[in-house]
């Protein structure tokens, strides 16, 4: 028979079973084992969100990946078949390239180009020696055009009309609806130029070839 103890309570013996008391001591340990326990699955909780966490950031990180390499594959697509209204000045590609009268010309195209990679756009502007759509297009305005030929050709309206202005003696052509392969699409390279006679800025003349670099694909 297990041993009892007793207390008073309102004039009445109370007897409970030794076993249902647990010493401060116990009681204690119970708490402490508790705690920890408690402090264990916080701490197994957190490092699980943190984990998760991690591994939703990767996943994000990827997915932007994705998408940035997709942009790109659809802005190579559109560059190349998308049509856009161009517009165009056609000259003699010597008196373009290598006349006195235009030796600002290349600085003029760095400075645009170069614009344009701050503000990270593609360019809207090309170099086009010999344009195939010359002739095709303009048969009677191209017989105005001293051969080889050379155009510069843009989908920006406001500044072909500004290098109309500042060229000069260049013919203005608004060319219609074009994909990029159509618009720069070449009959013929250019020939080597003889360097000018009399050259007056105080700088020397570009090395020859300098329009090669905005040409498309370059």
């Amino acid at each position: 028979m297990a041993p009892i103890t007793g207390f008073a309570l309102q004039g009445q013996l109370q007897i409970l079973p030794a076993t249902a008391q647990l010493s401060t001591a116990q009681q204690r340990n119970t708490q402490l084992a508790g705690s920890r326990g408690s402090l264990q699955c916080k701490q197994f909780l957190s490092c699980r969100s943190t984990r998760q966490q991690a591994h939703l950031k990767l996943q994000r990180r990827e997915s932007t990946t994705v998408q940035a390499v997709a942009a790109a594959d659809q802005q190579i697509a559109k560059s190349t078949s998308t049509k856009d209204t161009w517009y165009a000045v056609v000259s003699n590609a010597e008196f373009m390239f290598n006349d006195v009268q235009n030796e600002s010309f290349a600085e003029q195209l760095r400075e645009r180009r170069r614009y344009f990679g701050e503000q990270n756009r593609e360019p809207d502007f090309y170099l086009v020696p010999n344009p195939a759509w010359l002739d095709d297009k303009f048969p009677d305005k191209a017989k105005q055009v001293r051969r080889p030929s050379a155009a510069l050709v843009s989908t920006d309206k406001v500044w072909i009309t500004f290098m109309k202005l500042r060229l000069d003696r260049v013919l203005k052509l608004e060319l219609g609806e074009l994909s990029l392969e159509e618009v720069t699409k070449s009959t013929g390279p250019l020939p080597e130029f003889k360097k000018p006679d009399k050259w007056t800025a105080p700088y020397p003349p570009y090395k020859p070839g300098w329009w090669e670099v905005f040409m498309a694909g370059q």
